[in-house]
């Protein structure tokens, strides 16, 4: 199984927090085991590593937000990027029937 994770997002419903340069996904709101603040991303990302997931994990985001992304989850991560924003999640179709697809936002 292929797991998409949609990590773009212009950051409109967590403002005044979030915003075009700093979406949601990115803020370090959420407590971490070691006692600092993690973002969605970086929770989301910890756990598929923890199952050993993320080798089946790409990060579906757009140019202006990849390199918050690797910032956050590291290079050697699978991320895909899109040049410009155009609402995957609605026209997202697998290119091949054999292969399973898991696909989630961070909502």
């Amino acid at each position: 199984m292929k797991i998409l994770l949609l990590s773009g997002g212009d950051g409109k419903r967590l403002w005044p927090l979030s915003n075009n340069s700093n979406a949601k996904q990115f803020i370090r709101l959420l407590p971490s085991r070691g006692g600092t603040k993690q973002s969605m991303l970086e929770r989301v990302y910890s756990q598929l590593k923890t199952q050993d997931l993320d080798t089946n994990a790409f990060m579906i985001t757009n140019v202006q937000q990849k390199d918050c992304v690797i910032h956050q989850v590291g290079t050697d991560t699978n991320i895909i990027s899109e040049p410009t924003r155009r609402d995957t999640a609605s026209y997202f179709k697998p290119m091949n029937n054999d292969t399973q697809f898991l696909i989630s936002p961070y909502k």
